[in-house]
């Protein structure tokens, strides 16, 4: 199962993110940019590295390998979507 290109964009990537992260902490002060560092503001904490992870996998339509992700690839909105990339 492969997502439509539109979904695969940074964009859409970035928007996904933003509304996860609003969803688990509430309303942003501001939007999410592609560089926004989502850890070391603490926007994301290890259980939601999780449920992000496979959040953008279904969006994505992939399964990425067992341990293909590491905490590092969770630091910005744009690292996300770069990882992600290779795994499609």
């Amino acid at each position: 199962m492969t997502a439509a290109p539109e979904a695969r964009s940074l964009e859409a990537t970035l928007a996904l993110i933003e509304a996860f992260v609003a969803r688990e902490r509430g309303a942003l002060r501001e939007p999410l940019t592609p560089d926004t560092e989502l850890l070391r503001l603490g926007l994301l904490d290890s259980m939601q590295l999780a449920r992000l992870g496979r959040e953008l996998a279904g969006a994505f339509g992939v399964t990425p390998p067992r341990g293909a992700l590491t905490v590092e690839d969770f630091e910005t909105p744009r690292r996300l979507w770069q990882c992600f990339q290779r795994f499609g």
